[in-house]
Parts: C-alpha cells; structure tokens; sequence
C-alpha cells in the first residue's frame, strides 16, 4: 500500500492551503466546495493534501472540530486489489463508513473506521488532481516524492486501543 493522500480538518482551509504552498513548495489542485464544507486540494504530482473547513454548522468538519483539535482525520491508501481487502475487512468486523455498495461490482474506495473518529480510506485510482510534474525552476518546485509515514498524537488512554490495534491491514 501507498499513501495516496492526507486529509486534514481545520478552521481555515485557504489558510492551510497558502502555508503550503509558500512554505512547502506544493501547489493548488483547485477546491471542492458544497454548502457546508470546502476542501481545498494541495500538493505535488506524489503527494495529495486534502484540507477542509466547515462552512456551516452542519458541516462534518464543524461537528469533528467541536471535540478535537484540527489535524489529520484521514489517511488514504492506494491499494491492488480493494475486493480483496474488502473480503478481509469485512472478515475482520471492521466498520465500514463510506463505499459499501454491494451493487457495485468492482468498488473504487472504501473508507474505513480507525480508532476513535479517525478513517482511513482505500482506493484503487489515485485521486491527485496534481499528476502533471511540476517544471523544472518553478516557484512552487519542492522536491518532495512521496510521504511513507505518518504519525498521529493521540490522547494517552487511546495509545493503547486494542480495538485499533486489530484493525490494521
């Protein structure tokens, strides 16, 4: 499996979004927007942000960020074969959150649930916007090539979940 991208909810997406491209280098993928949240889509042609801020109160992010700190709430992986870790997943008594359309032959993605309210999602195409290299001696040139871990602080009395610890793939 790969990292195909990062989800972070935070207060001020475009906030986000200006940081990591003047910072990091990365450059906007556009944004997606509906009436209670926009996500706006950062990075390179190997790594995929998606940064999202609620827009209303019914936003998912209004509802997450009332009871955790902005930061990552998803990590989405590319994977070979989503029915077959489907059939596992599904073996294991993991929770399935998002994709679980029996009516569809050959799924797509699949969004898990992690511990507490963390996800992780598993596609079989990538979702980079970004897939055109960026040329040689632009400003938003970084050389960043791909991300292979990431590491999340959780609260002492969920570092130890044994329920986390037997979902993972």
């Amino acid at each position: 499996m790969k990292i195909d991208h990062i989800h972070f909810f935070v207060e001020d997406a475009a906030q986000t979004r200006d940081w990591l491209i003047q910072k990091m280098g990365f450059q906007s993928g556009g944004q997606q927007v509906d009436e209670h949240t926009c996500t706006e889509l950062v990075g390179n042609s190997s790594v995929l942000f998606r940064v999202s801020a609620a827009r209303s109160g019914s936003s998912p992010v209004a509802h997450y960020l009332a009871s955790h700190p902005a930061g990552v709430v998803n990590i989405a992986f590319l994977v070979d074969d989503l029915e077959l870790l489907s059939a596992r997943i599904e073996h294991l008594g993991i929770k399935i959150i998002e994709g679980d359309d029996r009516s569809i032959d050959h799924p797509q993605q699949l969004t898990i649930q992690g511990w507490g309210d963390f996800q992780h999602t598993l596609v079989t195409n990538s979702s980079n916007p970004i897939l055109p290299p960026i040329l040689p001696g632009s400003k938003q040139q970084n050389s960043i090539i791909g991300i292979d871990h990431v590491v999340l602080n959780v609260a002492q009395h969920q570092a130890g979940n044994p329920n986390y610890n037997n979902t993972l793939l």
